[in-house]
Protein backbone atom coordinates (compact mmCIF):
# COMPACT_ATOMS: atom_id res chain seq x y z
CA UNK A 1 0.00 0.00 0.00
CA UNK A 2 1.66 3.09 -1.15
CA UNK A 3 1.73 5.80 1.79
CA UNK A 4 1.32 9.47 1.53
CA UNK A 5 4.31 11.74 2.61
CA UNK A 6 3.50 15.38 3.78
CA UNK A 7 5.18 16.29 0.51
CA UNK A 8 3.78 14.09 -1.53
CA UNK A 9 -0.08 15.90 0.09
CA UNK A 10 1.45 19.14 -0.22
CA UNK A 11 2.13 18.54 -4.03
CA UNK A 12 -1.27 17.13 -4.38
CA UNK A 13 -2.86 19.53 -2.79
CA UNK A 14 -1.15 22.11 -4.98
CA UNK A 15 -1.89 20.57 -8.19
CA UNK A 16 -5.61 20.40 -7.53
CA UNK A 17 -5.68 24.58 -6.62
CA UNK A 18 -3.99 24.78 -9.96
CA UNK A 19 -6.09 22.40 -12.04
CA UNK A 20 -9.10 24.23 -10.29
CA UNK A 21 -7.64 27.68 -10.92
CA UNK A 22 -7.27 26.54 -14.72
CA UNK A 23 -10.68 25.51 -15.26
CA UNK A 24 -12.40 28.69 -13.84
CA UNK A 25 -10.86 30.83 -16.58
CA UNK A 26 -11.94 34.63 -16.74
CA UNK A 27 -15.15 35.63 -15.12
CA UNK A 28 -17.13 38.13 -17.47
CA UNK A 29 -15.95 41.12 -15.18
CA UNK A 30 -12.35 40.35 -15.71
CA UNK A 31 -12.99 40.45 -19.21
CA UNK A 32 -15.27 43.67 -19.67
CA UNK A 33 -12.39 44.93 -17.75
CA UNK A 34 -9.61 44.04 -20.32
CA UNK A 35 -11.70 45.17 -22.98
CA UNK A 36 -12.90 48.70 -21.30
CA UNK A 37 -9.09 49.03 -21.21
CA UNK A 38 -8.14 47.72 -24.38
CA UNK A 39 -10.52 50.72 -26.11
CA UNK A 40 -9.19 53.51 -23.51
CA UNK A 41 -5.33 52.60 -24.68
CA UNK A 42 -7.17 52.55 -28.64
CA UNK A 43 -8.58 55.97 -27.82
CA UNK A 44 -5.93 57.90 -26.68
CA UNK A 45 -3.46 55.90 -29.75
CA UNK A 46 -5.51 56.73 -32.91
CA UNK A 47 -5.31 60.00 -32.58
CA UNK A 48 -2.38 60.14 -31.93
CA UNK A 49 -1.66 57.82 -35.30
CA UNK A 50 -4.00 60.39 -37.49
CA UNK A 51 -1.73 63.18 -36.39
CA UNK A 52 1.41 61.70 -37.20
CA UNK A 53 -0.23 60.11 -40.31
CA UNK A 54 -0.83 63.79 -41.18
CA UNK A 55 2.32 65.40 -40.41
CA UNK A 56 4.17 62.84 -42.49
CA UNK A 57 1.96 64.09 -45.57
CA UNK A 58 2.40 67.62 -45.23
CA UNK A 59 6.51 66.73 -45.03
CA UNK A 60 5.69 64.25 -48.53
CA UNK A 61 3.61 67.50 -49.95
CA UNK A 62 6.70 69.80 -49.06
CA UNK A 63 9.38 67.27 -50.68
CA UNK A 64 7.23 66.98 -53.83
CA UNK A 65 6.69 70.96 -54.23
CA UNK A 66 10.13 71.51 -53.20
CA UNK A 67 10.92 69.21 -56.14
CA UNK A 68 8.73 70.62 -58.46
CA UNK A 69 9.71 74.62 -57.42
CA UNK A 70 13.89 73.09 -58.45
CA UNK A 71 12.18 71.83 -61.48
CA UNK A 72 10.67 74.79 -62.13
CA UNK A 73 14.11 76.83 -61.55
CA UNK A 74 15.88 74.95 -64.20
CA UNK A 75 14.20 76.37 -67.56
CA UNK A 76 14.87 79.93 -67.47
CA UNK A 77 18.39 78.89 -66.53
CA UNK A 78 18.21 77.59 -70.49
CA UNK A 79 15.81 79.84 -71.35
CA UNK A 80 17.76 83.24 -71.18
CA UNK A 81 16.05 83.49 -67.70
CA UNK A 82 12.07 83.92 -68.94
CA UNK A 83 9.64 81.85 -66.74
CA UNK A 84 6.85 79.26 -67.77
CA UNK A 85 3.43 80.64 -68.43
CA UNK A 86 1.20 79.64 -65.58
CA UNK A 87 -1.59 79.58 -68.47
CA UNK A 88 -2.25 79.78 -72.22
CA UNK A 89 -0.88 83.98 -73.55
CA UNK A 90 1.75 83.73 -70.53
CA UNK A 91 5.52 84.55 -71.12
CA UNK A 92 6.28 81.08 -72.33
CA UNK A 93 5.01 77.45 -72.27
CA UNK A 94 2.24 76.11 -69.71
CA UNK A 95 3.99 75.21 -66.97
CA UNK A 96 1.63 72.18 -66.83
CA UNK A 97 1.11 71.18 -70.74
CA UNK A 98 -1.90 72.83 -70.95
CA UNK A 99 -4.08 70.36 -69.58
CA UNK A 100 -7.62 70.69 -68.17
CA UNK A 101 -8.71 68.38 -64.78
CA UNK A 102 -12.45 67.93 -63.86
CA UNK A 103 -14.26 64.60 -62.63
CA UNK A 104 -15.67 63.70 -66.02
CA UNK A 105 -15.34 59.76 -66.85
CA UNK A 106 -12.86 59.10 -69.29
CA UNK A 107 -10.80 62.37 -69.63
CA UNK A 108 -7.22 61.42 -70.11
CA UNK A 109 -6.37 64.59 -68.31
CA UNK A 110 -7.47 63.59 -64.87
CA UNK A 111 -5.00 60.05 -65.03
CA UNK A 112 -3.05 59.42 -68.48
CA UNK A 113 0.62 60.77 -67.28
CA UNK A 114 1.76 60.44 -70.99
CA UNK A 115 -1.45 61.93 -72.49
CA UNK A 116 -0.89 64.68 -69.97
CA UNK A 117 1.66 66.09 -67.83
CA UNK A 118 4.98 64.21 -69.66
CA UNK A 119 4.26 66.80 -72.67
CA UNK A 120 4.90 70.06 -70.46
CA UNK A 121 7.82 71.99 -70.51
CA UNK A 122 8.61 71.46 -66.99
CA UNK A 123 8.66 67.48 -67.50
CA UNK A 124 12.80 67.37 -68.75
CA UNK A 125 13.45 68.74 -65.12
CA UNK A 126 11.45 66.55 -63.30
CA UNK A 127 13.52 63.42 -63.20
CA UNK A 128 10.89 61.23 -64.49
CA UNK A 129 8.94 61.59 -61.03
CA UNK A 130 5.33 62.06 -61.97
CA UNK A 131 4.79 62.35 -57.92
CA UNK A 132 6.04 65.44 -57.43
CA UNK A 133 2.76 66.70 -59.34
CA UNK A 134 0.69 65.81 -56.55
CA UNK A 135 -0.30 66.06 -52.57
CA UNK A 136 -0.05 62.69 -51.14
CA UNK A 137 -3.26 63.33 -48.95
CA UNK A 138 -5.13 64.33 -52.08
CA UNK A 139 -7.41 61.50 -52.21
CA UNK A 140 -9.90 62.59 -55.68
CA UNK A 141 -10.63 59.57 -57.75
CA UNK A 142 -12.02 59.80 -61.68
CA UNK A 143 -12.97 56.97 -63.59
CA UNK A 144 -10.88 55.97 -66.68
CA UNK A 145 -11.30 54.63 -69.91
CA UNK A 146 -11.23 51.52 -68.48
CA UNK A 147 -14.21 52.11 -66.42
CA UNK A 148 -12.36 51.62 -63.53
CA UNK A 149 -11.20 54.32 -60.52
CA UNK A 150 -8.29 55.43 -60.13
CA UNK A 151 -6.31 58.52 -58.48
CA UNK A 152 -6.12 61.93 -60.31
CA UNK A 153 -2.42 62.89 -61.21
CA UNK A 154 -2.34 66.80 -60.41
CA UNK A 155 -2.98 68.75 -57.26
CA UNK A 156 -0.71 71.54 -57.68
CA UNK A 157 -1.39 74.49 -59.47
CA UNK A 158 1.02 77.95 -60.40
CA UNK A 159 -0.03 81.47 -58.68
CA UNK A 160 -0.76 83.31 -62.04
CA UNK A 161 1.28 86.16 -61.87
CA UNK A 162 4.56 83.88 -62.37
CA UNK A 163 5.17 84.03 -66.15
CA UNK A 164 1.22 84.99 -66.63
CA UNK A 165 -1.09 85.88 -67.36
CA UNK A 166 -2.31 87.76 -64.46
CA UNK A 167 -6.07 87.13 -65.31
CA UNK A 168 -6.87 90.63 -65.72
CA UNK A 169 -8.08 90.13 -69.24
CA UNK A 170 -10.69 87.84 -68.16
CA UNK A 171 -12.61 90.69 -66.46
CA UNK A 172 -14.78 90.73 -63.63
CA UNK A 173 -12.92 90.12 -60.12
CA UNK A 174 -9.78 89.68 -61.95
CA UNK A 175 -10.10 93.15 -63.99
CA UNK A 176 -7.64 94.54 -60.98
CA UNK A 177 -4.89 92.40 -61.63
CA UNK A 178 -3.47 94.28 -64.29
CA UNK A 179 -2.57 96.77 -61.53
CA UNK A 180 0.22 94.19 -60.03
CA UNK A 181 3.36 93.05 -61.22
CA UNK A 182 3.79 90.06 -63.39
CA UNK A 183 7.17 88.44 -63.66
CA UNK A 184 8.64 87.60 -66.45
CA UNK A 185 11.94 87.02 -65.56
CA UNK A 186 13.26 85.02 -62.67
CA UNK A 187 15.85 87.93 -61.50
CA UNK A 188 13.20 90.72 -61.78
CA UNK A 189 11.84 89.50 -58.22
CA UNK A 190 13.21 91.45 -55.38
CA UNK A 191 12.07 88.71 -52.75
CA UNK A 192 12.03 85.53 -54.11
CA UNK A 193 11.35 83.59 -50.56
CA UNK A 194 8.11 85.19 -50.06
CA UNK A 195 6.79 84.44 -53.20
CA UNK A 196 4.90 81.20 -53.90
CA UNK A 197 5.07 79.57 -57.45
CA UNK A 198 3.39 76.20 -56.53
CA UNK A 199 0.35 75.36 -53.75
CA UNK A 200 -2.28 72.67 -53.33
CA UNK A 201 -5.43 73.35 -54.74
CA UNK A 202 -8.78 72.38 -53.51
CA UNK A 203 -10.15 69.20 -55.61
CA UNK A 204 -13.29 70.87 -56.56
CA UNK A 205 -11.48 74.18 -57.82
CA UNK A 206 -8.40 72.73 -59.49
CA UNK A 207 -9.17 72.25 -63.65
CA UNK A 208 -5.91 73.80 -65.31
CA UNK A 209 -2.57 74.53 -63.79
CA UNK A 210 -3.79 78.37 -63.40
CA UNK A 211 -4.11 79.37 -59.74
CA UNK A 212 -6.93 82.30 -60.40
CA UNK A 213 -6.35 84.67 -57.65
CA UNK A 214 -7.93 88.07 -57.77
CA UNK A 215 -6.12 91.03 -56.20
CA UNK A 216 -9.28 92.96 -55.39
CA UNK A 217 -9.05 94.33 -51.75
CA UNK A 218 -5.99 94.27 -51.43
CA UNK A 219 -4.56 96.12 -48.55
CA UNK A 220 -7.87 97.52 -47.94
CA UNK A 221 -11.15 96.76 -46.33
CA UNK A 222 -12.62 95.71 -49.57
CA UNK A 223 -14.17 92.50 -50.21
CA UNK A 224 -11.96 89.37 -50.93
CA UNK A 225 -13.09 87.31 -54.11
CA UNK A 226 -12.28 84.45 -54.20
CA UNK A 227 -11.96 83.10 -57.88
CA UNK A 228 -10.20 79.57 -57.01
CA UNK A 229 -9.74 77.98 -53.58
CA UNK A 230 -6.80 76.19 -52.21
CA UNK A 231 -6.63 72.81 -50.56
CA UNK A 232 -6.78 72.27 -47.16
CA UNK A 233 -5.26 68.27 -46.42
CA UNK A 234 -3.05 68.97 -43.89
CA UNK A 235 -5.24 70.41 -40.81
CA UNK A 236 -6.58 72.95 -42.40
CA UNK A 237 -3.37 74.17 -43.96
CA UNK A 238 -1.53 73.81 -47.60
CA UNK A 239 1.69 72.91 -49.31
CA UNK A 240 3.48 75.63 -51.03
CA UNK A 241 6.47 75.85 -53.20
CA UNK A 242 7.99 79.64 -52.80
CA UNK A 243 10.50 81.36 -55.69
CA UNK A 244 13.89 80.72 -54.19
CA UNK A 245 13.03 77.14 -53.45
CA UNK A 246 11.58 76.55 -50.18
CA UNK A 247 8.35 74.83 -49.36
CA UNK A 248 6.39 74.55 -46.12
CA UNK A 249 2.97 73.94 -44.90
CA UNK A 250 0.85 76.95 -44.33
CA UNK A 251 -2.71 77.03 -42.34
CA UNK A 252 -5.87 78.62 -42.87
CA UNK A 253 -7.69 80.56 -40.07
CA UNK A 254 -10.47 81.46 -41.95
CA UNK A 255 -13.51 78.62 -42.42
CA UNK A 256 -14.56 80.60 -45.76
CA UNK A 257 -11.25 79.08 -47.39
CA UNK A 258 -12.14 76.02 -47.14
CA UNK A 259 -15.55 74.91 -48.50
CA UNK A 260 -16.84 71.34 -48.17
CA UNK A 261 -15.37 69.08 -50.78
CA UNK A 262 -17.68 67.42 -53.36
CA UNK A 263 -17.19 64.67 -55.56
CA UNK A 264 -19.13 66.40 -58.36
CA UNK A 265 -19.57 65.86 -62.01
CA UNK A 266 -17.47 68.90 -63.41
CA UNK A 267 -15.19 70.97 -61.08
CA UNK A 268 -17.37 74.13 -59.80
CA UNK A 269 -17.76 77.29 -61.58
CA UNK A 270 -15.61 79.81 -59.58
CA UNK A 271 -15.79 82.68 -61.25
CA UNK A 272 -15.33 85.35 -58.81
CA UNK A 273 -18.61 85.05 -57.57
CA UNK A 274 -17.79 84.08 -53.95
CA UNK A 275 -16.52 86.87 -51.88
CA UNK A 276 -14.60 86.81 -48.39
CA UNK A 277 -14.72 90.46 -47.00
CA UNK A 278 -11.85 91.17 -44.56
CA UNK A 279 -10.89 87.35 -45.20
CA UNK A 280 -7.06 86.77 -43.56
CA UNK A 281 -6.04 83.87 -45.84
CA UNK A 282 -7.26 85.77 -49.03
CA UNK A 283 -4.58 88.17 -47.83
CA UNK A 284 -2.01 86.22 -47.82
CA UNK A 285 -2.64 84.69 -50.58
CA UNK A 286 -2.26 88.33 -52.10
CA UNK A 287 0.71 89.29 -50.29
CA UNK A 288 2.40 86.28 -51.26
CA UNK A 289 1.56 86.18 -55.25
CA UNK A 290 3.09 89.73 -56.40
CA UNK A 291 3.88 93.50 -55.89
CA UNK A 292 2.01 96.59 -57.03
Amino acid sequence: MKRNTPCSEGRDQAADHKSRFASRGFTLIELLVVIAIIAILAAMLLPTLAKAKIRGQAVQCMNNSRQLSLAWHMYPDENNDHLLGSFGGGSGPEWDGGGFMDFAANNPQNYDLNFYLTKSAIWPYCGGSPGIFKCPADRAVVVDNKGQRVPRIRSMSMNPFMGGPNGSGFGGALSVNALYKTFIRLSTMRDPSKMFVFLDENEDSINDGWFALSMGGYMTAGANAMVNWPAYYHNRAAGFAFADGHSEIHRWLDNRTMPIVRDVTLVQNLNGTSFSPSNPDVSWLQDHATTK
